[in-house]
């Protein structure tokens, strides 16, 4: 089907895909990528944001760190970079930081459920259940047919003692998942 060296090629990438390394050679590529693009375009917060996600993904988190907040300067809306930033910061155990920087991402855009998402999850993994569940209530009124948000939401009730709640929860759970069936 191909020939020699190509063959050769092709079977070391779909094995890169395969590979459980994340500093596999797939993403030491695409990050030589994305520095590439931020030399040619450098006020382009996008390619800022994906070096740093990158990064992210390779485990670097320290230094992925610096690309997020240079997104973040370069486009002070760019909630993705914000929610990044936190993700990297708590890998990092900079807790108090990665809290302020969920809060502040949630202040510029409080519409968006990626927000609740992703600090209702910090807050779950820390055990703040009771402030997990405001944070999770908004995300059911953002999604109300996303039904991780429902779960943790469930979750949180139990933990801090609401059977009851929890109980009810479940049953707004069954629902949307009878919905969604049909």
């Amino acid at each position: 089907m191909f020939a020699g060296s190509s063959a050769t090629k092709l079977d070391n990438f779909l094995q890169s895909l395969d590979n459980p390394d994340p500093k596999n050679s797939f993403n030491q590529r695409l990050l030589e990528i994305y520095m590439e693009w931020h030399q040619q375009l450098p006020n382009n917060s996008e390619a800022v944001f994906k070096a740093g996600a990158i990064l992210s993904d390779m485990g670097e988190h320290s230094q992925a760190i610096p690309w997020y907040r240079k997104a973040i300067e370069m486009d002070r809306y760019f909630i993705m970079a914000y929610l990044r930033l936190a993700a990297s910061l708590t890998e990092l155990r900079q807790y108090s930081e990665a809290e302020t920087i969920f809060l502040k991402a949630t202040s510029l855009s409080p519409d968006l459920w990626d927000n609740y998402k992703e600090y209702g999850e910090f807050l779950l993994k820390r055990g703040r259940y009771q402030d997990a569940l405001p944070v999770f209530k908004k995300g059911t009124e953002l999604m109300p047919d996303l039904i991780p948000f429902w779960f943790y939401y469930k979750l949180c009730q139990v933990h801090i003692g609401d059977l009851e709640g929890a109980e009810a929860t479940e049953l707004v759970i069954q629902e949307i998942k009878a919905r969604q069936r049909n």
